[in-house]
Order: C-alpha cells, then sequence, then structure tokens
C-alpha cells in the first residue's frame, strides 16, 4: 500500500529515474504530476506519464523507483482518453533534464481536453487553474476541440455531445446547455447502467453525510451527478478533496489499495459515460418529437 506523493517525492523520482535508465528518452508527466509542479495541488495520488520515445532501462528503473520511494507510478496520457491532438509534442512544455531524460508536462490542451471530458469536481478545478496561469485560452481549446472532434467516431465510450457540450460550457459560460427538465425520474435515469448499485449506495450515503468509499466517489462527480438531477438540495460539506479520502478508505481495509482505487475509477467513468448517452438519446428524442 504505497502513500500519495507530494512535490518532493516527486522532484526526487524525476532525478532518481534519470539516474537510473540507460538510455535517452523524453518524459511527458501529467494529471497529477502536472498540478504539483504548478502548485495546484498538495498531493497527488499517482504520477502519471507517457514515455515517448521510451528510455532504455526504463519499466526496470520504475519497477525499483515506486518501492525505494513509496510511490504510484502509472503510464496514462489524455491520447489514451481522448484523441491526440495534432502538434501535442510542440506544445509540451519542458520542465528538466535529468541525466539523459528530458522531462515535459504533456500538451496542457490536451490534459484540459481530457479533464473536460472526464469532468469530476476536481478536473474542472486543474482546467480553472489552467487558465489561470494562462496555459490555456479559451478560444483556442474551442479550437483545439474542433481537431479532435471527427476522431471521436474512434472512442465509443465517448459521448461525442455530452463532450462538446462540456466544451462549450467552460470555454463559453453563458451559454445554456439543455437539460431533462423532469423528462425522466432519477430511478429511470439509473436502472441498468453500468455500476448502478455502487452509484445508488453512494448517492444515498453522500445525501446523507456519511464518509463512505461509495459515498466519495459520487462527491468526485457531484457536479456531474447534480446536472443530471441526481443530486438535490443542500448536502453536508464533508467531502472535502473525495479522491484522497477515497485512497485513505481504501488504504485502511488493507489489500491492494491502489488497484481498487482505480477500478473503481473506472466503473464511476462507466457509469457516467452510460449515463451521458442515455441523456442525449432521450434529449434527442423529445427534441424531434416537439418537432413533428
Amino acid at each position: 500500500m504505497r502513500a500519495e506523493s507530494d512535490l518532493a517525492k516527486l522532484k526526487a523520482f524525476m532525478v532518481a529515474l534519470g539516474q537510473q535508465v540507460r538510455g535517452g528518452g523524453r518524459i511527458y508527466l501529467t494529471g497529477g504530476a502536472t498540478a504539483l509542479l504548478h502548485g495546484w495541488r498538495a498531493m497527488t495520488i499517482d504520477i502519471d506519464l507517457k514515455p515517448d520515445p521510451e528510455p532504455l532501462g526504463l519499466f526496470e528503473s520504475l519497477a525499483t523507483l515506486k518501492d525505494q520511494l513509496d510511490i504510484n507510478v502509472k503510464l496514462a496520457s489524455p491520447d489514451q482518453f481522448i484523441p491526440a491532438i495534432p502538434g501535442w509534442r510542440e506544445r509540451s512544455l519542458f520542465i528538466a533534464r535529468h541525466g539523459s531524460i528530458e522531462f515535459f508536462h504533456y500538451d496542457p490542451y490536451g490534459q484540459a481536453l481530457s479533464k473536460l471530458q472526464r469532468r469530476h469536481d476536481r478536473d474542472l478545478q486543474d482546467v480553472r487553474s489552467m487558465l489561470r496561469a494562462k496555459l490555456i485560452a479559451q478560444d483556442r481549446l474551442r479550437e483545439m476541440f474542433t481537431l479532435i472532434k471527427p476522431q471521436l467516431i474512434r472512442y465509443p465510450a465517448i459521448d461525442p455531445a455530452s463532450f462538446e457540450g462540456a466544451v462549450l460550457e467552460f470555454t463559453q459560460p453563458d451559454s445554456q446547455l439543455p437539460t431533462l427538465n423532469g423528462l425522466m425520474s432519477p430511478d429511470e435515469l439509473m436502472t441498468g447502467l453500468p455500476g448502478e448499485a455502487l452509484l445508488r449506495k453512494g448517492l444515498a450515503d453522500f445525501q446523507s453525510g456519511r464518509c463512505t468509499v461509495p459515498a466519495c466517489l459520487v462527491s468526485m462527480a457531484q457536479s456531474r451527478l447534480r446536472r443530471a438531477g441526481l443530486i438535490a438540495g443542500v448536502v453536508p460539506n464533508c467531502f472535502a478533496e473525495p479522491e484522497r479520502q477515497l485512497y485513505r478508505l481504501l488504504r485502511e481495509e488493507g489489500g491492494d489499495a491502489y488497484s481498487r482505487y482505480n477500478a473503481l475509477i473506472r466503473e464511476l467513468v462507466s457509469f457516467e459515460q452510460a449515463l451521458d448517452r442515455r441523456q442525449n438519446k432521450k434529449l434527442k428524442a423529445a427534441s424531434e418529437k416537439a418537432q413533428t
């Protein structure tokens, strides 16, 4: 059960990795690592990275350093979840060189769009931090989405209309996005979706203020779930940093907390993607009916 990472651990990891690999290459950091280096977060559960080109001996070094430094490391980057934006390498931001490795922040626009596609509350906070730091611009972000929009057909789990709506909502705050407005009850919305039982338990716990594993998952996505009508009214404010609370709860339970953490996040995302498709199917049917 490895601990979370702070800025000092991340920097120590970068130095040690540069010393241990046996050849040159580039490492693109993303997610929590980017947030740590820019000061948006104090801790991250894992260090996400993309090697390109891959330094010789990378995987042997990662296996050693994860235990030596007590850190979680994951090979993950925005282009695993959304289409790669043309020119992402050129827009990636140089951080430092350690040994034979050059470290970069993965393209801020790719990071921002992948976060808007998932749009958990912390994702949205990160994108707003990127905007304040002038790493991205709203009009340019819309242009980048336009570039990848034709490729979304290759990502069947993504609902393109919901993704585009999230981009428009962020870049044009005055835009009015359609909602179900009572067209479906919360029960109808959830029935049969992947992860339904987990999310039903989480919603009940969350709205009662009980800090449980399912409630932490709901808290992570509460803005998205509230928009869908699954959360209503005032909720007890006891879920600060739900990702970290979730990881702590899993560590207390014992076993491989990090693997279970990632499995639960995947289940939450599957639920959200299926929810998007159900909502947009209903909205489309209602719109077509209104036009007849």
